[in-house]
C-alpha cells in the first residue's frame, strides 16, 4: 500500500476555500482513495484517511490480514521525523489491533512511488482543464478517473478540522515503545516504522534504518554515483602527481646540462 498527499500549493480562493487530497493506493488490486480535506494538512489528516482507507475498502478486501504494511515520503504530513505521525499510527495499530509496518521513500526518491504514476497523474490528467468550483466536483472528477488497466478510485470528503502546531514530547513518544524510537535519526537510508497494538501499558514501536526491495534502485544509483566520484578524484589526483614528478624530473636534466 502506498500513500501520497498532494504537493501542489496553489493560491486557495477566499470563498470556496481550499482541499487537501490525502490518497492511499492498493498496488495488488489497482485501487486508490482519496480524502479531500477542508483544512491543513497535517498528520492526524493523513492517519485518518488511512484509517477510512480500511474501514471502507481495506477490511473488506483483506478479512484476514495480520499486519498492515505502508510505504510513503520521507517527508511531509507522514514524514519520517514527524512525531505526531507516529503517535496517531500507534492509536491506529491499538484501534485495529494489528501491526502496522512503515517504510520511508529516502529524501529525493519519491519519483519512484508508483502512486504518482499509477493514481495521481490520472487524476491531474481527468480534471486538466476543468474549474474546481465546489467539494463536489472535485470529489466526482477523481471517483470517475479511470484507466484502461482498470483502476478504480473511490473519494470523500472530510469535514473535519485538524489543528497545527501540535507537540509531541519525549514523553508521550516513548510511551509503551522505550527509548529507541525518540532517539533514533533520519539518515540517507530508509526509514522503517513498526508499530504494534498497546496492550494496557505494554507496546512496541521499533524506528530504524533499513533496505527495502522497492528502494534498491535509488541506492545503486547513490553508490554507482558515489564510486564515480572517488574514481574521478583518484584519477586527478594521479594526473597531478604525475604531472609534478615530470615537471621535477625535467627540471633536474635541465640542471645536469
Amino acid at each position: 500500500m502506498i500513500r501520497r498527499n498532494s504537493r501542489s500549493k496553489p493560491s486557495p480562493d477566499p470563498l470556496l476555500g481550499k482541499v487537501v487530497p490525502y490518497g492511499v493506493f492498493d498496488l495488488s488490486q489497482n485501487e486508490g482513495w482519496v480524502s479531500v480535506g477542508i483544512g491543513h494538512d497535517t498528520a492526524q489528516f493523513a492517519v485518518q484517511a488511512i484509517s477510512r482507507w480500511w474501514q471502507k475498502m481495506g477490511r473488506k478486501r483483506y478479512p484476514h490480514a495480520q499486519k498492515l504494511l505502508i510505504t510513503a515520503d520521507g517527508g511531509g504530513s507522514n514524514g519520517s521525523r514527524c512525531r505526531l505521525w507516529k503517535v496517531a499510527l500507534q492509536e491506529l495499530a491499538t484501534h485495529l489491533g494489528i501491526p502496522i509496518h512503515v517504510c520511508h521513500f529516502p529524501p529525493g526518491t519519491s519519483k519512484w512511488n508508483k502512486i504518482e504514476h499509477r493514481m495521481f497523474c490520472h487524476i491531474t490528467q481527468n480534471w486538466r482543464g476543468r474549474p474546481l468550483v465546489s467539494h463536489e466536483v472535485i470529489i466526482n472528477l477523481i471517483a470517475n478517473t479511470t484507466t484502461q488497466a482498470g483502476l478504480k478510485i473511490r473519494a470523500e470528503l472530510d469535514r473535519a478540522h485538524y489543528p497545527v502546531g501540535i507537540k509531541v514530547t519525549d514523553a508521550e513518544l516513548s510511551y509503551g515503545c522505550g527509548t529507541q524510537c525518540a532517539q533514533s535519526q533520519a539518515g540517507p537510508l530508509s526509514r522503517r516504522l513498526e508499530l504494534c497494538p498497546l496492550s494496557g501499558t505494554e507496546g512496541k514501536i521499533i524506528d530504524q534504518l533499513i533496505f527495502t526491495r522497492h528502494l534498491r534502485r535509488p541506492y545503486i544509483m547513490s553508490a554507482i554515483t558515489t564510486t564515480q566520484l572517488w574514481i574521478g578524484l583518484g584519477w586527478v589526483t594521479l594526473i597531478g602527481v604525475g604531472g609534478l614528478v615530470l615537471a621535477w624530473m625535467n627540471h633536474r636534466g635541465h640542471r645536469h646540462k
